[in-house]
């Protein structure tokens, strides 16, 4: 019997098609968890975090910390940029087509919407070095590994900071103790921290 392939049938037999379902898969639980999580919940979770932060050796040493402007449910820890800001100078990023940059954010400065909805600064372009890097994530494995929301920006963007602390920061039930399905160009973080706990990666 002559068995007949699509070329859609052929595509997913690839590698690269494998990896992008199971990472599809991986997601999508975890994410539409997240998205039906009440905002009490997701403001009482995000200040326990904020709080695992603060008790970070890194953190406290640190005098550049990037964040990210959270949505979609994510965990909130702008309030840093507040209570630490005559400590500390606070970036957030800004998305372009297929990339990241850097911009100085202080706590009540006007953010506008970016390229991916995303509130962003308007302020210049920073090159400068950064201390720690605050990192969010639909999935964080227990081993550092981390699955975004498929875009690839933040992999691109950590390669260039690979001595810089990187932390990934979601809810306990983001993380996962397998090991999630990762690429070549996936980039693992150096600390997760969630709401129950701190794990530091060897």
């Amino acid at each position: 019997m002559l068995l007949k392939y699509t070329f859609t049938d052929l595509l997913n037999l690839l590698p690269w098609r494998k990896l992008k379902r199971k990472k599809a898969k991986a997601r999508e639980i975890i994410a539409q968890r997240r998205r039906i999580m009440q905002k009490e919940t997701c403001k009482q979770l995000s200040t326990e975090i904020v709080t695992h932060i603060e008790a970070l050796e890194e953190f406290r040493q640190a005098k550049r910390v990037m964040l990210y402007f959270p949505i979609h449910n994510e965990a909130d820890l702008i309030e840093l940029c507040s209570r630490y800001k005559d400590e500390k100078e606070f970036f957030l990023p800004v998305t372009h087509r297929s990339s990241i940059e850097v911009r100085r954010y202080t706590h009540g400065d006007r953010l506008h919407r970016g390229s991916l909805g995303i509130p962003e600064p308007t302020g210049k372009r920073f090159r400068g070095e950064l201390d720690l890097i605050i990192v969010p994530g639909l999935v964080f494995d227990i081993y550092g590994n981390r699955l975004g929301r498929g875009g690839g920006y933040y992999d691109r963007f950590l390669r260039h900071f690979k001595h810089t602390t990187q932390v990934g920061v979601g809810y306990d039930f983001q993380l996962v103790n397998k090991t999630l399905p990762t690429g070549f160009f996936d980039r693992k973080v150096n600390i997760v921290v969630t709401d129950k706990r701190t794990i530091k990666i060897d």
